[in-house]
């Protein structure tokens, strides 16, 4: 039976013979519909229904009553319902008989009533004054004309009003406010509520002693049974505090805590911005992408902190050069950025700034009491000669950064596309790269790399071509950068890494089952945000041994968004699909990115091999990543190698697997397959 509020059990106690008489208790507990006498019932068993707390409350009144020192028994306790909940039951009852010579009690009689209801009312009522005292939160009451009925504590505290001072007059009274913008934003809370009959929004309003503040403020009109308006209840908070940490929050989103510059994020939001307003005013500008030579050798001079302060210093005097309609940002690590306006399209304007900032580093860095002499290089692409999306941008600075590296440093290039050809050409290539990933133009050649000790193949790198039905064999030089300006490399992407394991596939089936595989993996493919499921869907499909997999990235990738890439990383790892690090030393690195992220090999930029046997400053950059990875226990491939001197060195120094038209150069399938079945008999070193 439902538990009914108010029901009565009336109790007879014959304390002489311990029995206990009582109506509808029973009933009351859910444990059966009997309503008469219940003379078998023992107190033992009901002792045993009532809260252990309060047990004693109801014991002590008892044994008082019963002694004579009270004249009845009066007891609210909470006793256990059949289905395991507790019941608020009140107690009221009096000795009605007592031993003539011991005078000990004998009979008790009383009533037993459920107060379940009255013990929520009241609890509710409690926690309600609780909450309107001591919410952090300003509560406020106000009757049908907008004056102040009742306030809280908090209240109090952020306008600087006593409830005194308050109550009574109209909320938010125009009369105290002086500031037209907050005197407006009261008469539009008292319009909206007239109205709607709610109001929740942020405003600004002013304290008591003038200081005006952001708040956040929601009134919730009450009706009574007629749905005439009687009160309003708001509560009002105050966002000063949640206002600075935004600021703070912003800051170290958007800004370098150490050069106080804007960082990647904001330099790449305000380059996308930037290129909107460009296409609408049809203007163009520069993007510089700036690096310190020989950083990482100047870092492990300096160590870390003495590092931090040439970075400080250089940041110093880059905003001490004047720059027209841009921004100066550190992207990371020795990298810096700068969007310039670029008004009048001429390149002789873009040089003698560079050569502006390359004459900032003549005087030598005070390092410590050190004097340091340190060069820069700068890579330079155009909007919209070059590009027109914040990535292809980046992409073709940063291949001109590249080639200034390449050419020594301290020198800056122009970044060289197919963007030269006229409008109409460049439309046919970008229709004709379009066309080509859905009628198999593209196809996969795998360049062989050897284990430098026993000269046999360990395994190939996929590389991308495109058979273009007119103009043959493209190389990806000339169609990688439009395809990822035009959206398509995510696509272009997927069909390398799905040919790839077809073909990891078709060697083991062959016998070939211990190579491995490295697929270029650009950073538009994992920043898309579908990588995962795309690795997962094609390594299922062609059922291959993940080992067997490498995925290589390129260090300007672990730049952007280092947590998420991280993680992507991570998932890549847990996979046992192999990550190598491409290009490494081409001046974007910084050695804590090894400790950061899951990389198990590393390969030595094509540009440093070309150059070690004749550049004693290359070959001891060579030296450095091979010591450093050998200690990282990480393996390393030299790309590039084209003569056996280059090779013997490299084998000679531990190197552990070479790379490069020496060993030979991309092939086919078909052709790669024979290498495996010949092997490399010629190769002598």
């Amino acid at each position: 039976m439902e538990l009914c509020e108010g029901m009565i059990s009336s109790w007879d106690w014959d304390i002489t013979h311990r029995k206990l008489y009582s109506t509808n208790l029973w009933q009351i507990l859910g444990y059966h519909d009997n309503t008469t006498n219940q003379a078998d019932t023992n107190m033992s068993r009901l002792v045993q229904l009532i809260h252990p707390e309060d047990y004693p409350i109801v014991r002590s009144a008892v044994v008082s009553h019963l002694k004579g020192l009270t004249d009845h028994y009066e007891a609210e306790f909470r006793i256990q319902h059949k289905n395991g909940y507790w019941i608020w039951m009140q107690d009221i009852a009096q000795v009605i008989a007592r031993d003539q010579e011991t005078r000990i009690a004998t009979r008790m009689v009383g009533i037993r009533r459920n107060i379940n209801s009255r013990k929520a009312a009241v609890e509710r009522r409690m926690l309600a004054t609780m909450l309107f005292q001591h919410v952090s939160q300003g509560v406020f009451i106000l009757d049908h004309q907008f004056r102040i009925q009742n306030i809280n504590p908090y209240f109090e505290k952020i306008s600087g009003f006593s409830k005194e001072e308050l109550i009574g007059t109209r909320f938010m009274n125009r009369d105290r406010y002086y500031n037209p913008a907050v005197v407006q934003a009261a008469q539009n809370v008292t319009k909206t509520l007239e109205t709607v009959g709610v109001y929740e929004g942020e405003f600004w309003t002013q304290r008591k002693n003038g200081e005006e503040y952001p708040a956040w403020l929601h009134i919730n009109t009450v009706y009574d049974d007629q749905q005439r308006k009687t009160h309003y209840i708001g509560i009002i908070g105050d966002l000063t505090e949640r206002r600075r940490s935004e600021q703070r929050l912003s800051y170290l989103a958007n800004y370098d805590s150490l050069t106080d510059l804007p960082n990647r994020t904001y330099f790449k939001e305000y380059l996308h911005q930037y290129i909107l307003q460009s296409i609408e005013k049809q203007s163009s500008f520069a993007v510089l992408l700036l690096n310190l030579d020989r950083f990482r050798l100047l870092n492990n001079l300096l160590g870390t902190k003495g590092a931090d302060q040439l970075l400080k210093q250089v940041a110093t005097r880059f905003v001490s050069l004047e720059i027209r309609t841009g921004v100066i940002a550190h992207l990371g690590s020795d990298d810096f950025g700068i969007v310039l306006e670029y008004p009048e399209n001429d390149p002789q304007k873009l040089k003698e700034y560079s050569q502006k900032l390359q004459q900032l580093f003549d005087a030598p860095f005070n390092i410590d009491k050190q004097e340091m002499i340190v060069t820069l290089s700068i890579g330079i692409a155009l909007f919209p000669q070059h590009a027109q999306q914040v990535d292809s941008l980046f992409y073709y600075a940063e291949n001109a950064l590249k080639e200034a590296k390449r050419l020594g440093g301290n020198t800056f290039v122009f970044a060289v596309t197919q963007q030269n050809v006229q409008p109409f050409e460049r439309i046919s290539l970008e229709h004709s790269l379009r066309k080509a990933l859905s009628s198999s133009q593209f196809e996969v050649y795998y360049q062989a790399k050897i284990d430098a000790d026993n000269k046999k193949i360990v395994g190939f790198e996929a590389l991308v071509r495109w058979n273009h039905p007119k103009k043959g064999l493209v190389s990806p030089v000339e169609f990688i950068g439009l395809a990822e300006e035009i959206g398509v490399i995510g696509q272009l992407g997927e069909f390398v890494l799905d040919q790839a394991c077809a073909q990891i596939k078709a060697w083991a089936d062959m016998g070939y089952g211990q190579l491995k595989v490295s697929v270029n993996v650009s950073a538009l493919q994992l920043q898309r945000g579908n990588f995962l499921a795309t690795l997962d869907r094609i390594l299922i499909k062609h059922q291959i041994v993940p080992m067997s997999l490498e995925l290589e990235i390129t260090e300007s990738l672990l730049m952007d968004e280092q947590e998420k890439v991280r993680n992507i990383l991570q998932e890549i790892r847990n996979r046992q699909v192999t990550i190598a690090l491409d290009d490494f030393g081409t001046g974007y690195s910084s050695l804590s990115y090894l400790g950061l992220y899951p990389i198990d090999v590393i390969k030595i930029d094509r540009s440093f091999i070309i150059q070690m046997m004749n550049s004693p400053q290359q070959k001891a950059i060579v030296l450095a990543i091979l010591a450093m990875s050998n200690a990282l226990n990480m393996e390393v491939v030299a790309e590039g190698v084209e003569t056996e001197e280059q090779a013997r060195y490299l084998c000679d120094e531990g190197c552990d697997v070479l790379q490069g038209y020496l060993v030979s150069k991309p092939r086919p399938a078909s052709e790669a397959t024979l290498l495996l079945r010949d092997g490399f008999a010629q190769l002598d070193f």
